[in-house]
């Protein structure tokens, strides 16, 4: 799992999973509701109502969400399997896509 990534491997995959997230959100939005905002390693979505924040944990090797939904979610990389999961095996992109259409009401395209 994430014990085997040296920090520069971390932040490397970080930013790509935030930036893909990032486009997949943006992308999805037809209608234009969404705030989407990205900065350091955080990637915040609002409507003006709820807020959902997507962050890199240098010191954890962790992608964490805080939803309005969930709460807060933590997920780890497996190095074998070259995906971020959290304790539920659930894959951050599909926890995400699932909780964008909740929230937002946004079905988001892959």
């Amino acid at each position: 799992m994430v014990e085997s990534l040296s920090i520069f491997q971390f932040q490397s995959l970080a930013y790509e999973v935030l930036n893909s997230l990032l486009y997949l959100i943006e992308d999805s939005d037809l209608d234009g509701v969404l705030e989407c905002d990205s900065y350091e390693g955080l990637v915040k979505i609002t409507n003006g109502k709820d807020e959902y924040v997507i962050s890199k944990h240098d010191s954890s090797m962790q992608i964490w969400i805080s939803s309005p939904l969930s709460g807060s979610v933590r997920f780890s990389y497996d190095s074998n399997l070259k995906v971020w999961y959290n304790s539920d095996n659930c894959d951050v992109f599909e926890f995400v896509k699932k909780e964008i259409s909740l929230l937002f009401n946004i079905n988001c395209i892959s």
